[in-house]
């Protein structure tokens, strides 16, 4: 007979502790370390900038200075736009290094220029325009963002330089770039006065990722889009002519980032990741850097940051194996030594393992995945307990990398699977079609077969096995646990628990628009209407009813609405003694506002689940929690 898991996690708010706590990471040096962090290196190397969390707040690390704590700034942003640093270091050799900052406070814009070593910022003047064009330019800020602003007063419409000042665009090499509703989105034109060329950024044709990478002065713009092709391609447009080019385009696989040339803003390599991360070099000046990288033995080189003067460059290693390590790269002298980051803290982690699968099936596609497994110690030398996380979507996909919450399983003991089951996006459109109308067959079917692999080649305690999802995910672990999948507990957040009337209402509001009748199934038939109720967890609270199960949701979700969960909810907590119902006032979908909460919930859960060490709630979480509506027997 379970316990009453819903009291039991209640008293975790006591601050009770497993034994061996003591010895774990703490959970806030793990969300604080620079897993995600985006640092970026001045042109005389002497800097290191980063975010500090807020937006407002960036962190200064003098590099020739070691030991001296980073220094830290505070700006008087709401938002973030971007930061780098300024060229004119780069271009005149005594020239100091000057900090760009853009943001918004207030409605307005702000463009600062901050000074690192006296940590004094000025606003650039006349930087109090409104954007008028903002397009996402995702993990290449380091060189290029692409943002205009006019001014309200004269009409002009300026960017801001690579040396920090405000100029107008048609200085730039830009000023043909435009964008105007499209086919189901928006279109970008280019090519002269009179746009002689075109594509669609944001309709139907295109995948996610698609972006704007680039625009150089020499009047050429870089675009990642997949209009027209099976995946996610590189191309060059010609801003004077409208001509286009391939640049880098590879079958049954994305392109996931450009690694830019932060001097003439034109693309140098790309990577690409089917099973392990791969760069493929464009311009040869960078493959003997390129390969001098990848030669380190410190797993794959993620280029993070290049100096405005390309002297420079912050690589992340650690995809692979062991903890993340980042390294300062000097390209003229060839040198790679360690660096430490001021988010990173003290975080730390032991030894640990990445490893990407294959599976092949009879009549099915094929599958990719990974398994990431903790250091044998933190498991007493035995199999280890395994958390089966599933990505939502269902389009998104997961990559070789620790982000934090592997990280925070990982530093738990806890191995940790992940299934790129069909849907997924990054290994073309044929590949993502695959999930049309398989959301109750086909996918749970791929979700199992992962699981069964991973349960059978690797060395993993087939009776400690659980379950995170988000979203889509989220459907899914539930699909599985109803359909006899092994899990011990499952954790589930932004779940929608009734396929039907999630399609249902999606087809009141949106009519023939919406994308669920072909993805998920067409409600006004009756077998599909079947088919969607078969496939719904409020069916299958007879079969649910056993398992342990924490359920966290946004009061403010629009995605996946708490009240659409309603009958679902009362029947678990009238079936189910081992089912915990948190409820996150001010949150939506993705609880992303309190991430945090989530995690320390579900530590505590999986703890008592999986027999594994956690760290009690601190005061500040307790707090919060408190004030999460939280039902359980």
């Amino acid at each position: 007979m379970h316990k009453a898991w819903g009291a039991l996690l209640l008293c975790a708010l006591s601050g009770s502790a497993s034994a061996s706590a003591a010895t774990l990471v703490p959970r806030k040096e793990i969300f604080a370390a620079a897993l995600a962090s985006r640092p970026a290196v001045s042109a005389s190397g002497k800097w290191v900038v980063e975010g500090g969390g807020d937006p407002g707040v960036l962190l200064l690390t003098r590099l020739d200075q070691p030991g001296q704590p980073a220094k830290t700034v505070t700006l008087d942003l709401g938002r973030l736009h971007w930061y780098r640093w300024s060229a004119e270091a780069a271009e005149a050799a005594e020239a100091a290094d000057v900090l760009l900052v853009a943001g918004e406070h207030a409605g307005r814009v702000l463009v600062y220029r901050l000074d690192p070593d006296s940590g004094q910022a000025s606003v650039l003047a006349g930087a109090n325009e409104q954007v008028m064009l903002a397009l996402g330019t995702p993990a290449n800020n380091y060189a290029f963002s692409l943002y205009r602003y006019r001014n309200a007063a004269t009409g002009a419409v300026l960017d801001v330089g690579r040396e920090g000042k405000l100029v107008p665009v048609e200085e730039r090499g830009n000023g043909s770039l435009a964008l105007r509703p499209g086919r189901g989105g928006q279109t970008l034109v280019f090519g002269g006065d009179g746009g002689k060329g075109e594509i669609n950024m944001t309709g139907p044709d295109q995948r996610q990722g698609s972006a704007l990478v680039s625009v150089t002065a020499a009047g050429k713009a870089y675009m990642l889009s997949s209009v027209e092709r099976e995946t996610l391609a590189l191309l060059e447009l010609d801003l004077r002519t409208g001509a286009q080019r391939v640049m880098y385009e590879q079958p049954g696989i994305d392109v996931r980032r450009v690694i830019l040339n932060p001097v003439d803003l034109r693309p140098d390599a790309v990577q690409v990741e089917r099973g392990k991360p791969e760069l493929a070099v464009l311009d040869e000046r960078v493959r003997p850097d390129v390969e001098r990288l990848s030669a380190a033995g410190w797993g794959f080189p993620h280029i993070a940051d290049r100096s405005p003067n390309d002297k420079f460059w912050i690589v992340k290693y650690g995809a692979q194996r062991g903890a993340p390590l980042w390294a300062l790269y000097e390209r003229g002298k060839g040198q790679l030594r360690p660096l430490q980051l001021a988010s990173q803290g003290g975080a730390r982690l032991a030894q640990w393992d990445m490893q990407d699968f294959a599976i092949e099936r009879e009549g099915e596609p094929a599958l990719r995945g990974y398994i990431a497994m903790p250091d044998p110690a933190l498991c007493g030398n035995k199999p280890c307990p395994l958390v089966l996380k599933l990505h939502g979507g269902p389009s998104m996909r997961d990559f070789a990398e620790l982000d934090t919450e592997r990280y925070w399983l990982l530093s738990r003991g806890i191995a940790v699977a992940t299934i790129n089951y069909r849907g997924s996006r990054g290994f073309g459109k044929q590949f993502e079609a695959l999930d049309r109308k398989q959301w109750g067959l086909g996918i749970p079917r791929d979700a199992r077969d992962g699981l069964s692999y991973v349960m059978e080649h690797y060395p993993v305690d087939r009776s400690r096995v659980a379950v995170l999802g988000t979203s889509f995910g989220a459907y899914l672990a539930l699909n599985m646990a109803a359909n006899g999948a092994p899990f011990k507990c499952a954790v589930v957040d932004s779940v929608t628990a009734d396929q039907l009337r999630f399609v249902e209402e999606a087809i009141a509001r949106n009519g023939e628009r919406t994308d669920l009748i072909e993805r998920a199934g067409d409600s006004r038939l009756p077998q599909e209407r079947a088919a969607l109720a078969a496939m719904s967890a409020v069916n299958h609270v007879e079969q649910l009813k056993s398992l342990p199960l924490l359920h966290m949701q946004g009061a403010k979700d629009t995605n996946t609405p708490a009240a659409g969960n309603a009958p679902f909810i009362q029947a678990m907590l009238e079936a189910d003694p081992a089912y915990t119902y948190v409820e996150m006032p001010e949150e939506g979908h993705g609880l992303t506002g309190a991430r945090a909460d989530y995690l320390a919930l579900t530590e505590q859960f999986l703890g008592r689940c999986l027999n594994v060490a956690t760290e009690p709630l601190s005061g500040q979480e307790r707090a919060r929690v408190a004030g999460y509506r939280m039902l359980g027997k």
